[in-house]
């Protein structure tokens, strides 16, 4: 993730602006020589934002040791906020003056709730950038910023069209999910979505060692290919009974959703990554509708899901 921004580093200072977020001249996410600790730095872990239907979603807040107001970097992840890549990134954010606000997805680690893939993330990410903006170091402009899953949930709070939602930062994100998601113009994508749907089975991840995951995806019927893996996971049954663009996809599909909203964008992907064909959907969308085409720029590379490794 760090060499990605690298790659674009002229576009995301273009991007900061459009967004009006001040960015210094040198890469925003450059890997550091010295320790992090080095920077005076405030963190505060676990602080549970309340969501209007009463779940407490989990934060990490990240900022400047100082009482200046900040813009902030906010991302909204499954795979545990409290990681040394997130600090590693953060202690980076911070030195260019921003706030970075990283949470746990509804039902993911030290979340409450039941979690299901993006159906929460919009309104729980609104949420919290309402929240942001309430804090006494916030300026109140928030930018999103991640890849893959943290890519695409970015556009499904993009869709809640909160004022406080400054700019996109997206990688390899897919962008409908019948079409390039959970399946490819409706065809299940079991090499990716059946193993991952398998880690994410649970609060925490669960293992993906030890099975003949070729021999098990030749079996039928797909929506009961859980217990195959000794697994019952009700969003992967759901996802495979429908087999056809109905209201089910509704709450995961950007086509048609666009209009909502025009918030600047930055996006990536790469040739041989497997969201390629959303990715670039989001851009070309996002550009169609926008009063300003040119706060929407795009980045491809010769890379897969990785991005420039």
């Amino acid at each position: 993730m760090m060499e990605l921004f690298r790659v674009g580093y002229a576009h995301v200072v273009a991007l900061g602006a459009v967004a009006g977020f001040a960015l210094e001249s040198s890469s925003l996410l450059a890997q550091s020589n010295g320790a992090m600790l080095d920077f005076p730095m405030e963190v505060r872990y676990d602080v549970q934002v309340r969501m209007p239907d009463g779940v407490h979603i989990s934060v990490d807040v990240f900022r400047p040791q100082d009482d200046e107001r900040h813009p902030t970097l906010f991302s909204l992840t499954p795979y545990n906020n409290d990681s040394e890549g997130t600090m590693q990134q953060a202690w980076n954010f911070v030195q260019k003056g921003y706030a970075y606000v990283v949470g746990d997805t509804r039902g993911r680690y030290d979340s409450e709730g039941d979690f299901y893939p993006y159906r929460h993330d919009g309104t729980d990410g609104s949420a919290i950038m309402n929240w942001i903006v309430q804090q006494p170091w916030s300026n109140s402009r928030v930018a999103t910023i991640g890849g893959s899953y943290l890519g695409k949930n970015q556009w499904m709070m993009a869709k809640e069209n909160n004022p406080h939602h400054a700019a996109i930062v997206s990688y390899v994100a897919p962008a409908d999910d019948f079409h390039d998601g959970t399946r490819y113009n409706g065809v299940p994508k079991l090499d990716l979505m059946y193993t991952w749907s398998m880690m994410m089975d649970g609060r925490v991840n669960q293992t993906r060692n030890g099975w003949n995951w070729g021999q098990i995806m030749r079996g039928l019927p797909l929506h009961t290919l859980d217990e195959k893996a000794g697994r019952s996971v009700s969003f992967w049954r759901e996802q495979m009974e429908h087999s056809n663009l109905d209201d089910f996809w509704t709450p995961v599909q950007m086509t048609g959703f666009y209009e909502r909203f025009d918030i600047p964008s930055f996006s990536v992907t790469g040739w041989y990554e497997g969201q390629l064909k959303g990715q670039v959907q989001n851009h070309v969308e996002a550009v169609r509708t926008s009063r300003s085409p040119e706060a929407h720029m795009l980045v491809i590379g010769p890379w897969l899901h990785g991005v420039n490794r």
